[in-house]
């Protein structure tokens, strides 16, 4: 796509933030679909929300076969396109990948699509329409794309996260009954939901073991549940300044 077009659109484009593989994989059998992020501040733009978007260049069936063991980092703070974002506490994200499924079901394991989520009971039901959507999405991520990696746009653009585009419901999906959203230094749960018919009927919802965690500096990892850092309250810090003072009062009248 020519970058002229992108940026004419408002898309804002960081030089550098190239990539061998810069458009996000769709999922169109015999291809895999590949692992993004779309974040949301809704503080920026004067209040009306910005959107960074990124191609993780994770395919669906790495994260499947990997089972409990994989795990995934990547500073989003080096690129120039987060600059906006670091340090921000408010921001919404969600990470989804889709895999449409082969018309001789060599695939029925593995397709269907992963998404984030607050909740495993009655967040998801079923599995086309949703895949549809993710595509769709996925097309108007790639458009702004072209040969980078990551882009950012203002709302009301095609690829923002909120104005119906996305948003925690990933477009108002039929499967998505429940957020898809995480939060700044909150855990948030994957999962794989797929069917054993191939048809549009209740998916089968299985959870990735593990949690996805954005941290306020540009941070975003998936790893084992309970290895995120939990948040010391200020007035701890506090006492443990008090005690050492007592400390060292006591030590000087030992002295004394």
């Amino acid at each position: 796509m020519n970058k002229l077009k992108a940026i004419t659109a408002g898309v804002m484009l960081a030089l550098g933030a190239t990539g061998a593989e810069a458009s996000i994989n769709s999922g169109l059998y015999p291809n895999v679909g590949e692992l993004f992020v779309s974040i949301f501040d809704p503080d920026a733009n004067g209040g009306l929300g910005r959107t960074y978007f990124r191609d993780l260049d994770v395919p669906l069936t790495d994260v499947l076969n990997a089972g409990s063991n994989w795990t995934f980092n990547v500073n989003l703070a080096a690129d120039a396109n987060y600059a906006g974002f670091a340090g921000q506490t408010d921001l919404q994200y969600n990470i989804a990948a889709v895999y449409t499924l082969d018309e001789g079901f060599a695939n029925i394991d593995q397709w269907g699509f992963l998404a984030t989520g607050s909740s495993f009971n009655g967040g998801f039901g079923n599995v086309l329409g949703t895949n549809s959507i993710i595509q769709n999405y996925i097309s108007k991520l790639n458009t702004a794309l072209g040969d980078n990696v990551s882009g950012v746009v203002d709302n009301g653009l095609p690829q923002s996260w909120d104005d119906g585009n996305w948003g925690p419901l990933m477009g108002a999906s039929p499967s998505v009954f429940a957020s898809t959203a995480g939060g700044v230094d909150l855990a948030t749960l994957f999962f794989h939901v797929t069917n054993n018919t191939g048809d549009d009927s209740d998916g089968i919802v299985n959870q990735i073991a593990g949690r996805w965690l954005l941290s306020s500096n540009g941070t975003l990892e998936f790893g084992p549940a309970g290895t995120s850092p939990v948040p010391v309250p200020a007035a701890i810090y506090l006492l443990g300044s008090a005690l050492a003072g007592l400390t060292l009062v006591s030590r000087r009248g030992q002295k004394a």
